[in-house]
């Protein structure tokens, strides 16, 4: 199967010139059908070849809180309900790896990484710009509007539920934005991903928050949009 290469950015462009020059990472939306186990497979060959290493993190923990909203589930219940669909597909893809003879590719969970220090310092700063910088509070909600604004608006609460639901919501894109972050200034600065690059992370790294772009330190990364032949995404 080719891999359809729709667009590098940054750093991208150099690693697609330079294969295993770079690390690299792409995650994976659990519940999301197209990250089948047949799916993945085509993006395990590619990566194998073109990254020194590749980490592919599965997004568990943060879907706890579309358990919450959107199945009635409490937060203990939701968080054991998404770790078991990614106990599932983590071992799926291993199979896949193990099957194809790949050894530079790791299955990586929230668990494994979320009482990292680093990971710990770079939610904290997120977090309190999301509460102080009103131009990302909104960029972050627009983007949770982009991939799940309708879901929000059939839900059965009155405003002040719907406010509700969204302060909870957003800790979604919140986590999901620490950990591309957190690999992308741990040496996995090279991010896959069947999409277009979703904007709040790309305007990050270009400086349009200024004080969250200080306090990370922020380096250098690049994004590649790819995809297997004939087979797409919907849009993130």
């Amino acid at each position: 199967m080719n891999m359809i290469i729709e667009q590098s950015t940054d750093l991208g462009k150099n690693a697609l010139e330079n294969p295993k020059k770079y690390n690299g990472f792409l995650g994976v939306s659990i519940l999301h059908k197209f990250f089948s186990k047949k799916n993945m497979g085509f993006y395990f060959e590619w990566c194998s070849k073109q990254f020194d290493e590749f980490v592919i993190i599965l997004m568990d923990d943060p879907d706890k809180y579309n358990f919450q909203i959107f199945k009635g589930m409490n937060e203990k219940d939701a968080l054991e309900h998404a770790r078991k669909i990614s106990d599932q597909l983590k071992r799926g893809y291993e199979k896949c790896l193990r099957d194809l003879n790949i050894s530079n590719i790791k299955i990586l969970q929230f668990r494994d990484f979320t009482k990292d220090k680093k990971y710990k310092a770079i939610l904290q700063e997120i977090n309190n710009s999301h509460e102080s910088n009103k131009e990302f509070a909104k960029d972050l909600n627009h983007l949770m509007d982009i991939g799940i604004g309708g879901k929000i608006e059939e839900l059965p609460y009155d405003k002040k539920g719907i406010g509700e639901a969204r302060r909870i919501l957003i800790n979604y894109i919140i986590e999901e934005l620490t950990s591309i972050i957190y690999f992308s200034e741990n040496h996995y600065p090279i991010e896959l991903d069947p999409t277009i690059e979703f904007i709040t992370k790309k305007r990050i790294y270009e400086g349009d928050f200024p004080e969250l772009y200080d306090k990370l330190k922020l380096t250098k990364r690049g994004h590649i949009y790819i995809h297997p032949e004939g087979i797409l995404k919907s849009t993130y």
